[in-house]
């Protein structure tokens, strides 16, 4: 039972953060579409620099560091993406607005 109750909470805490990032990323300021991609992006960053030591830097300790790295980092891309598409139809729809505003003239 608590397994299943945490599972929904996760859900509904990715559910929140994504609808969170729609909403601040099309809005006018665009600087508050990047605070989830840059929480995401330290936190995973705070994460890799516990988890990993310089001393255990050797090939196959590179290539876990990468591979933590990329997966760390699949949130952050994520709330990018949503940043990027919601940016470029608020460019689109300007645009649209500044050919129908010109078309009136």
């Amino acid at each position: 039972m608590l397994l299943i109750t945490n599972i929904l909470i996760s859900l509904l805490l990715i559910v929140v953060v994504i609808i969170a990032q729609t909403k601040l990323s099309s809005n006018e300021n665009k600087f508050l579409g990047l605070v989830f991609p840059s929480i995401s992006f330290i936190f995973s960053i705070l994460l890799i620099s516990f988890t990993f030591s310089i001393d255990s830097l050797d090939v196959s300790g590179i290539f876990t560091f990468i591979l933590t790295l990329i997966l760390f980092n699949i949130p952050t891309l994520v709330l990018l993406t949503i940043y990027y598409f919601s940016r470029k139809k608020i460019k689109k729809n300007s645009a649209i607005d500044r050919m129908n505003i010109q078309d009136l003239e």
